[in-house]
């Protein structure tokens, strides 16, 4: 029996390892998205069948395939196929146990770039294995393999940004609107976002704006949503150019992306809505009940009419490329103690004191009747979602729509 070194795992029988880890995160606003993510995190795997012919399916004292590719941080399976082999590298770094028997496998991790070689001990030998000759013991059938590992990409691109939104817009006076953005690094390196900035009117040089900080509350994934409080206080009436740019983790500032901002006076109905994350979950085969808390959403009254108002909310299905949860597996509340008195006359009442199932139609959560509700009110929104057991791997999205609208 050979030693398992450092980096190495002997596996004697076949069975399922790991989970799929994702992240949900949901952003609410006047017109937001909901967000579900659910990918692989670990780095590929490639399997090489133990004593198959290489390039065929038939039994033969040969690995297939005996020559492969891949990027460091990679790892290779080597799998019983027929007989008993060992596998050794050709520098005597490394070696399996003798694989005699089905379900039986020995792997290895690449961290570095370069080319490795290794034998079958009891079919070949050290020298058929040497790295000038390896092509032509492969040529002629012996059992020898070749592993070629290329090094890492480098990320040398800024992040993505999209979906810049101001909550409200136009601002009705409101003393703050919520910014936000979606940073994705996905496509540009893969490395995690470490921070977002954004400007008013003129976009200045990368790193020095103003900070804006992760929706679920760390940066930690190559795929972030953004926001921060601004305030409108001094911003003269009229329209304002918002940019909003990332940072990845190893230093790349990426492109601005922008919308318009427009002030506007008080006189009027406005809401503003915080962004809420489920945070992150592991897909386990199980319905999951997801449940999570926003921070305080704010409506306000500025028309001194005490003509009364409420606030609803609807919801698109959640849609992946190959699955759709339906919309009614998102549901809300709004507990009467979570809504509070920031200036005004009287306390709005909940209409959702339970949860409710979103839809495509305008769910009522809380009303002001007339001759209350005059000022501004903070309230909390409680959200519970059900992850079926069948949901895939993959991102989901779906639009959520919030208004404020006259009369109870």
């Amino acid at each position: 029996m050979r030693r398992v070194g450092p980096g190495q795992v002997w596996h004697s029988t076949k069975r399922p390892r790991g989970t799929v880890r994702g992240a949900l995160g949901l952003m609410l606003g006047a017109v937001a998205f909901l967000v579900l993510s659910c990918s692989t995190v670990r780095a590929a795997t490639v399997i090489v069948q133990v004593g198959q012919q290489n390039g065929g399916t038939a039994p033969e004292r040969q690995f297939n395939a005996a020559s492969i590719t891949f990027q460091a941080g990679d790892t290779v399976r080597w799998t019983w196929f027929n007989d008993q082999h060992d596998v050794t590298a050709y520098d005597g770094s490394w070696s399996s146990p003798l694989l005699t028997g089905a379900g039986q496998s020995f792997e290895r991790t690449f961290a570095t770039a370069g080319t490795f070689t290794y034998y079958c001990d009891r079919h070949a030998g050290p020298s058929d294995a040497r790295p000038d000759r390896i092509d032509e013991s492969i040529l002629d059938g012996k059992m020898v393999g070749k592993i070629v590992v290329a090094a890492a990409p480098t990320d040398t691109s800024g992040p993505l940004t999209s979906n810049v939104a101001a909550l409200p817009n136009p601002t009705g006076g409101a003393a703050s609107v919520t910014l936000s953005a979606d940073v994705s690094d996905l496509t540009q390196g893969g490395s995690n976002v470490a921070a977002a900035e954004y400007f008013l009117d003129t976009a200045g040089a990368p790193g020095a704006g103003a900070s804006m900080t992760a929706t679920d509350g760390a940066f930690n994934s190559p795929t972030e949503g953004v926001t921060v409080l601004l305030s409108t206080a001094g911003l003269a009436t009229g329209d304002h150019q918002v940019y909003v740019r990332g940072r990845d983790a190893v230093g790349n500032w990426g492109s601005v992306s922008s919308t318009v901002l427009t002030i506007a006076g008080g006189a009027n109905l406005s809401l503003s809505a915080q962004p809420v994350s489920f945070g992150s979950v592991n897909i386990n085969g199980s319905d999951q009940l997801l449940m999570v808390a926003s921070a305080p959403w704010r409506a306000s009254d500025g028309r001194g009419s005490g003509d009364g108002w409420h606030v609803t909310v609807q919801s698109t299905d959640i849609v992946a490329a190959l699955a759709t949860i339906p919309a009614a597996n998102l549901k809300v509340q709004v507990q009467q103690s979570g809504i509070t008195t920031v200036s005004g006359n009287s306390l709005p009442v909940s209409l959702a004191t339970s949860y409710q199932p979103l839809s495509a139609s305008p769910l009522k959560l809380i009303a002001a009747s007339p001759g209350t509700g005059m000022g501004t009110y903070d309230f909390i929104m409680d959200f519970e979602l059900m992850l079926p057991a069948s949901a895939y791997a993959g991102e989901y999205t779906a639009s959520l729509t919030t208004s404020i609208n006259s009369g109870p």
